[in-house]
């Protein structure tokens, strides 16, 4: 509907009519076609159509030409002068007159459209209308200052704008011209029959449109450049902003160059061209991504978040082609190191990985785990929703490579689709690396020899629910690991693994649920690293033969390098559900944690897995520690329980509160204990450890015999440790009949040892062999006070020191000792073991001071590196060597033939980087 309102001045040509009664006539028109259009528009369904309105403006000019054929009666009397004749057809009372233009200034034109809730308008507008050829022709030109719609008034107005309109009813063509200036783009909504909202922007520019009979959409030609556009194409997950483009109009086809906006939050540089026929027309684009993190990326697309957390930057490039209701994209994305912005990335444990292994070439994370590259290619096509994904292919930064290819039904109805996902990945990776990123800092992971893992992985199931059914095997694994495979599956309401090997089987089985409000709350459950992965039960099955689980290689600083193996076998069931202690309502489950919990853990609400636990031929290396035992297993976030009964002198307990792993800048709670507790027969075994505060060790009757610690062997009689770090103090005891270690036997060994302060003494320790006896008493003095040197600054370097082989170093530079060594009666064969024990040194200190005395000993005689081959050739000319003289052999008696007893005593001291001194030796 046109309204025109505010005439400043309305001009008519061609006849002198009465002005008066032509505007109440004029008037009458517009109020009983109030609903009609001079416009060539009508209004059909929700949208506004080009079309021809040849009928409907016929009927309505006719109209006009009626209202402005006056009577004859109503005519003034000097108009009628000099007719004498009336037609007799009826038309005696008309009198033929005709309206051949309008012209209007300074109104306001408005245009009501089919739907709209407020009319378009124009401001200060000015033009005419003409019509022609018995109102078959119409003339319509209009210029004016167009108004913002739908929005608050700004000071910019809804720009310039100035039209030109022909109409030909008797050819049924029209064509019109428009000129724009900084236009307001909604304006134009719905002039086209395209499914587009526009919600801001501008153009500047002319058009020129057409159309004629026969024509189902109209012509376009002319170029408008638009900036700041925005609108919303039906359907469309998300919406374009910020279009900057220059549009070249070639018929029903529009051009782009170096167009660029956003597509929700990703940017998009375009240029191409498309068709506007509905019926008819196609894309032909080349799109650009230059960068867009992965997570805004699927927000866009409106995915939803998937299982675990993501981080990367984006870039692709695709082809869109085909009909405009559904085009096919064709292109491929890369993760690159150009275009990664951590600053854009959302709170995460992949960001968290991104970030800190970003020097390292990290581009990109699943999860915990780094990607140094990750790439694809794909197909997706509007028409059937289908993506064809091929070529992926991720590099893990740690080592490994996944490749993969498959294709995905994306549409609403895939969401509950069983054959909606069908991808295929395989490749390898490095567990051990992989499992590393797991383990909180400070921990150090034992090695498991398994190398790379070789596997492939199946994804299928509908959108929301997906499952991964992932083949692996470790054809270079070693040891325990040896012909390692195994199955893992992961769906959206259970995780089976089944996993084998020479040394173990593991069937687990664990009932899960998903945080039904995790995508509201994406954010918030991500930063504080809360997995949407809900554990409601476990029922695991694991068999060990000879399992090896800790494989240590000896570097003490008397004995050649060998390891120590430390083996399990037997079979461990458990069975167990996550509840509350406080809901329980089985009375048994509820008994047994009321054994081995307090009531303040009993009243709490943290939700923890418990359950029944067999314990079946549990052995270490070959000592039986649980033949057949059961009980009750509880494991929460920061607790673990276990307490096992078998016969009634076999018991297993095992208590650690606080949370299981910590990092080295976590600070160590007070309230963080380890408790062991293990009998078996005779075998008793305690362990009390509360950080910082008491450490408590206790054993008896160890038969290391069947431990197989190394070459050690012998019977543990009894040994306890106890310090007070609070206090500084301490002391301990060994006792260890029939000891044995690399070939040194003896009947008894006994040690003694006590802490307090700085000062750690060795009382009286005793070796006591058939024929020998050798005594040792000594004292270590820490350096500095307990405020300049305290003991964990050091500690970790003190270990990993030792464990290298620099004890002798480390006793020189920490402190000052001394010790004392007794032999009253020995013999010399039983010392021989000892002394090549003693000769088999790896401590560099040693070898260094030895490499030092034998380069003395070559200076002292003469002899330097340089002039040696000169001094070898003097002594051969020096000396006359005669063929027939022998150097007769010199036999020595062996080390081994030696017999006797012998006794004597030995003081000595050093450390705090002083020399090494012997002060007496009686032999």
């Amino acid at each position: 509907m046109l309204v025109c309102n505010h005439l400043e001045d309305v001009q008519h040509g061609e006849g002198n009519l009465y002005q008066g009664h032509m505007l109440e006539e004029f008037e009458s028109l517009s109020e009983d076609n109030i609903s009609q259009s001079f416009w060539p528009l009508q209004a059909k369904g929700s949208r506004v159509h080009f079309n021809a309105p040849y009928a409907s403006l016929g009927v309505e000019i006719q109209k006009l030409k009626s209202r402005f054929a006056i009577g004859l009666e109503d005519a003034p009397a000097g108009l009628v002068e000099g007719v004498d004749q009336i037609n007799p057809g009826g038309a005696q009372h008309m009198l033929p007159i005709t309206l051949d233009s309008v012209y209007f200034s300074g109104g306001n034109l408005m245009l009501l459209g089919y739907g709209d809730q407020e009319p378009r308008e124009m401001k200060q507008a000015n033009g005419h209308v003409k019509f022609k050829n018995s109102y078959n022709r119409v003339h319509v030109h209009a210029t004016g200052n167009c108004m913002e719609w739908r929005q608050d008034q700004t000071s910019q107005g809804g720009g310039y704008l100035s039209t030109d309109v022909f109409v030909d009813i008797a050819e049924q063509t029209w064509h019109a011209n428009l000129n724009v200036v900084n236009a307001f783009a909604p304006l134009f909504e719905r002039i086209l029959e395209i499914p587009v909202v526009w919600h801001k922007g501008r153009a500047t520019g002319e058009v020129h449109i057409c159309m004629s009979k026969g024509d189902s959409f109209p012509s376009i030609h002319g170029q408008l450049d638009v900036k700041g556009l925005g609108f919303q194409i039906l359907d469309a997950p998300s919406s374009f902003s910020e279009i900057v483009a220059t549009l070249s109009f070639r018929g029903q086809r529009v051009f782009l160059h170096n167009a660029s906006g956003w597509f929700g939050d990703v940017p998009v540089e375009t240029s191409g061209d498309f068709g506007l026929n509905p019926e008819d027309g196609e894309f032909h684009l080349m799109c650009q991504v230059p960068s867009v993190e992965v997570n805004a990326l699927m927000k866009s697309v409106k995915m939803k978040p998937l299982m675990f957390p993501v981080a990367g930057a984006v870039t692709a490039v695709f082809n869109c082609q085909g009909p405009l209701d559904a085009p096919v994209f064709v292109g491929s994305g890369i993760v690159s190191r150009k275009s990664l912005s951590v600053s854009g990335m959302p709170p995460s444990a992949a960001s968290e990985a991104v970030i800190q292994n970003k020097e390292a070439g990290a581009v990109a994370a699943f999860d915990h785990i780094p990607f140094s590259h990750v790439s694809a290619n794909f197909t997706f096509n509007l028409d059937n929703c289908v993506a064809d994904l091929y070529g992926i292919r991720a590099c893990l930064l740690d080592g490994g490579e996944i490749r993969g290819a498959g294709n995905a039904w994306i549409c609403p109805e895939g969401e509950g689709d069983d054959s909606a996902i069908d991808i295929n990945l395989s490749g390898s990776i490095l567990l051990d690396k992989v499992l590393h990123r797991y383990i909180p800092g400070g921990i150090q992971l034992i090695p498991l020899k398994i190398g790379e893992l070789n596997g492939e992985t199946r994804l299928s199931g509908p959108l929301n629910r997906p499952k991964f059914d992932i083949k692996w095997a470790a054809p270079n694994a070693e040891d325990s690991f040896s012909d390692a495979r195994g199955n893992i599956v992961i769906a959206h309401d259970y995780i089976m693994v089944n996993s084998s090997s020479v040394s173990f089987d593991l069937n687990t089985r664990i009932q899960t649920s998903y945080i039904d409000d995790y995508s509201l709350y994406k954010k918030m459950y991500q930063m504080k690293k809360i997995m949407p992965l809900v554990v409601e039960s476990v029922d695991l099955d694991l068999r060990m033969r000879g399992f090896e689980f800790a494989h240590i290689a000896s570097s003490i600083p008397f004995d050649t390098p060998r390891p120590l193996h430390l083996k399990a076998s037997g079979r461990v069931k458990f069975q167990g559900k996550v509840v509350k202690p406080s809901q329980v309502v089985d009375d048994k489950i509820y008994g047994a944690l009321q054994s081995i919990m307090d009531q303040s853990k009993l009243e709490s609400d943290v939700s923890r897995l418990v359950g029944e636990i067999s314990l079946s031929g549990i052995k270490l290396n070959q000592l039986m520690l649980a033949p057949q035992s059961t009980g009750f297993l509880s494991l929460s976030r920061d607790s673990v329980m276990l307490n096992a009964t078998g016969r009634p002198d076999e018991k297993i307990s095992i208590e650690v509160n606080g949370p299981l792993f910590f990092g080295t800048n976590d600070a160590i709670q007070d309230e963080r204990l380890l408790s062991i507790f293990l009998q078996k027969g005779q075998l008793k075994s305690n362990i009390c450890y509360h950080p910082e505060s008491l450490t408590n060790l206790e054993v008896r009757n160890l038969p290391l015999d069947e431990l197989e610690l190394a070459s050690l062997r012998g019977f543990v009689q009894k040994a306890e440790v106890q310090l007070n770090f609070q206090k500084r103090r301490g002391h301990g005891l060994l006792s260890v009949v029939r000891p044995k270690f690399s070939g040194v036997f003896g009947e008894a060994l006994d040690i003694a040892a006590r802490w307090s302060g700085d000062v750690i003494t060795m009382e009286k320790s005793v070796l006591e062999q058939p024929n020998s006896k050798y005594e040792l008493q000594g004292e270590y003095v820490f350096p500095g006070t307990r405020d300049r040197f305290p003991m964990e600054s050091h500690g970790n370097g003190f270990i990993q020191k030792a464990m290298g082989g620099h004890l002798g170093s480390i006793m020189s530079s920490m402190g000052r000792w001394r010790m004392r060594l007794e032999v009253p009666d020995a013999e010399v064969a039983e010392i021989l073991p000892l002394a090549r024990l003693l000769s088999r040194s790896t401590d560099p200190v040693i070898r260094s001071r030895s490499k030092e005395l034998f380069m003395q000993c070559l200076h002292s005689v003469g002899f330097n590196a340089e002039s040696l081959r000169d001094q070898i050739k003097a002594v051969e000319m020096y000396h006359d060597w005669l063929d027939d003289d022998t150097i007769e052999d010199i036999t020595l008696p062996a080390l081994a033939e030696l017999r006797g007893y012998w006794r004597g005593s030995l003081d000595a001291s050093g450390g705090g980087n002083g020399d090494t001194m012997v002060s007496m030796f009686k032999y």
